[in-house]
């Protein structure tokens, strides 16, 4: 039996074209689409991220994109400073070798940590 994969990039792009799978076998993995201002998170099915290393098809399904904001600005690995935003609140979201030693951060002057 096989079954069709549908990729919605909600908003994103390019939208990647359906996928005819046999029943108990893997989708390929598509590229990631891109969408200005967001970060591609991965595809989804509903809630649940899909792991294209283990996840297997037994059913018809629709993937869909998740996107996280990206920061207004750039966030340097090991950078300390202030940086003010807007007034809105912000959720940063640190990557590198010592993202992991970042504790305490301030967002319109609240400590934050």
């Amino acid at each position: 039996m096989q079954y069709t994969v549908s990729f919605d990039a909600d908003g994103g792009s390019p939208t990647p074209p359906p996928q005819t799978v046999n029943a108990g076998e893997k989708v390929v993995e598509p590229s990631p689409p891109t969408k200005a201002g967001f970060e591609f998170v991965g595809w989804y099915n509903e809630t649940v991220k899909w792991n294209f290393s283990t996840d297997v098809v037994n059913s018809n399904l629709a993937l869909k994109a998740q996107w996280e904001t990206e920061l207004p600005f750039p966030v340097f690995d090991g950078l300390e400073g202030e940086y003010q935003v807007s007034s809105t609140p912000v959720v940063l979201k640190l990557k590198g070798k010592n993202s992991e030693k970042f504790t305490v951060f301030k967002v319109n002057g609240e400590v934050k940590s």
